[in-house]
């Protein structure tokens, strides 16, 4: 089970991850 602040570190990670992909795109 995940602690809050490890699902938290994920969602960012994801979301930075996303950023610098869309910023790739364009």
């Amino acid at each position: 089970m995940q602690t809050p602040e490890n699902a938290f570190a994920s969602a960012k990670h994801i979301v930075m991850s996303a950023e610098i992909r869309f910023g790739e795109q364009f």
